[in-house]
């Protein structure tokens, strides 16, 4: 018996250890605190880009609160990145640290950010781009993969993009390496120009020859794109892939759900140039008002699903047709200032009970300055029976969800559902009288950001 004991606490402590390194592995935050880190100043825009050639840190904060951090270069590459980072603003700045440039090449692919290395992936998280070069050089790109990047993704949250205007056409992003990917969320583009999302791969793909080889996906959403002009003498749209002598980029699934589209003034192609996409292309709950081009599309993979338009407004001088089209007329609160809240919202419901366009700007802060969320909270018993309080408070209108997950890492219950809430403190009190009594653990997430407490439940 004693034997037989002494197995059953060996086996009894290592079903606890795991469960417990489970739940290190699923819920605490060390693998994200672990990562390295550096601030810099505008008076330290040398080292920072010193930093990012040699891959130094994971992530890079742009400390100075609307300091324009200016990038000098007499190269067509400003700077290029050692490998994988996020470029972010610091917690709690008031505006936007705002990145330039001030290069002296004529190259028309001059660029601010260049990837060289596969499975790159790039962060832009709360910062301005002024595409303006304030030298004799040409205007630059904002990023660019050469063909060696294999696998590269751009992730863009909460950033403001203007005046990238490169004469050449060469756009505000090009990606040419096979298998690339972009995720553009809650960020403006004003007075850009053309080919400005520009997948610039060569997958040898045509209307007879469709291959396997593509770009993985493009996501937009919560973006307002607003004048936009034509690039002289190339071709133009938001959203671009590559033709050379009937040779064609590649694309899988394209989303567009809760865009602006205001005042694009292009002349060619459609506003999204797809040539051949093997995927979904699903565009939900957007505003498309005084634009020239269409949304026409005619995929030569048949394999593919055909286009979803839905709960959009196509204000088109011949609008294509769709499925739940408004037809009543945005009126904005103020485009002077890239408000594009709408006065009239109630006749702009989506398919997700949500307003159509970009719903960031239907608050009454009107700014584009960073107010980085940092997801706190306090709940209330803990240990709790029966209601649960919680308290948190939002810098800026943000989407917010809580759930709640066992030990284990497995979900259990939705506490808030996933909605945009104004700028403000809130309280709410939640019944978990039906949950099992217990330890679980609580994931409040506003916008990307999210915290995770210990809950018990004891009745």
């Amino acid at each position: 018996m004693k034997q037989n004991s002494t197995f059953m606490n060996f086996k009894l402590k290592a079903i606890l250890i795991t469960g417990f390194l489970s739940c290190v592995l699923l819920f605490n935050p060390i693998s994200s605190e672990a990562q390295t880190s550096k601030e810099y100043t505008v008076s330290q825009v040398a080292e920072l880009l010193t930093d990012l050639k040699g891959g130094l840190f994971d992530i890079y904060e742009l400390s100075t609160s609307g300091g324009e951090y200016v990038i000098q270069g007499t190269s067509s590459v400003l700077d290029s990145i050692g490998r994988s980072a996020t470029i972010r603003a610091k917690a709690g700045l008031l505006s936007k640290p705002i990145i330039s440039a001030s290069g002296t090449s004529a190259s028309s692919t001059a660029t601010i950010f260049v990837i060289y290395t596969p499975d790159f992936v790039l962060n832009l998280e709360g910062i301005e781009f002024n595409g303006l070069n304030t030298n004799t050089g040409n205007q630059p790109i904002l990023v660019r993969s050469t063909t060696t990047a294999l696998n590269c993704s751009i992730i863009i949250k909460n950033c403001f993009i203007h005046d990238f205007n490169n004469a050449a056409g060469n756009g505000t992003i090009r990606l040419e390496a096979t298998n690339s990917s972009m995720d553009i969320q809650e960020t403006t583009f004003n007075n850009c120009s053309g080919r400005m999302l520009f997948f610039n791969t060569q997958d040898g793909n045509s209307t007879t020859q469709i291959t396997t080889v593509s770009n993985r996906d493009i996501t937009l959403k919560n973006c307002t794109f607003s004048n936009i002009v034509n690039s002289v003498g190339n071709a133009n749209s938001v959203i671009h892939y590559k033709s050379t002598s009937g040779v064609w980029a590649k694309g899988r699934n394209a989303t567009i759900d809760h865009c602006t589209f205001y005042n694009i003034t292009l002349t060619s192609d459609e506003i999204f140039r797809f040539r051949m996409m093997s995927g979904l292309i699903s565009i939900t709950n957007c505003i498309f008002d005084q634009v020239d081009l269409t949304l026409s599309f005619v995929n030569p993979d048949l394999t593919a699903p055909p286009m979803v338009k839905d709960y959009c407004y196509l204000g088109f001088a011949v609008p294509p047709t769709g499925t739940n089209t408004i037809t009543t007329v945005p009126i904005y609160t103020n485009v002077a200032t890239l408000n594009f809240g709408l006065t009239n919202r109630s006749f702009f419901v989506g398919s997700d009970g949500l307003t159509v366009g970009d719903t960031r700007y239907y608050s009454s802060n009107a700014s584009i300055s960073p107010l980085m969320q940092k997801a706190q909270f306090h709940v209330y018993p803990n240990p709790v029976s029966q209601f649960l309080n919680l308290e948190y408070k939002l810098q800026s209108y943000t989407l917010v969800k809580m759930d709640l997950f066992n030990l284990n890492g497995q979900f259990v219950k939705n506490l808030i559902n996933s909605e945009f809430q104004n700028a403000g403190d809130y309280s709410k009190s939640i019944d978990v009288s039906t949950l099992d009594n217990g330890s679980y653990f609580a994931r409040l997430s506003l916008g990307s950001s999210s915290q995770t407490i210990k809950l018990v439940v004891s009745k």
